[in-house]
């Protein structure tokens, strides 16, 4: 059974979401799905509005938002969601919710 554009696109979101406090990079999802990078990128926002990126640091900021409704330490939830500094996670947090 040959898997359509709706099908894989489901399971590269579901891929990227079970994956997303290790370090994920469009080249290592790429080729896990067995893509070419320019290809993967292509279709990823063809399907998605997003680049691939774009996609991470959005989720990854949805998860942090849950983390400090939470009562998270910053820290941790820094940590969690791959960054390397305050500052850094505090930059992406402010681009993304203002």
């Amino acid at each position: 059974m040959e898997l359509r554009g709706g099908d894989i696109v489901y399971l590269v979101l579901k891929y990227i979401n079970e994956n997303l406090q290790s370090e994920l990079t469009f080249e290592a999802v790429a080729r896990h799905f067995c893509y070419s990078k320019w290809h993967f990128c292509d279709r990823f926002k063809q399907y998605t509005g997003l680049t691939f990126t774009g996609y991470v640091r959005h989720r990854r900021m949805q998860l942090a938002v849950l983390e400090i409704a939470q009562g998270g330490r910053l820290t941790d939830i820094v940590q969690h969601n791959g960054y390397d500094t305050h500052s850094g996670f505090i930059k992406v947090f402010l681009t993304e919710f203002g």
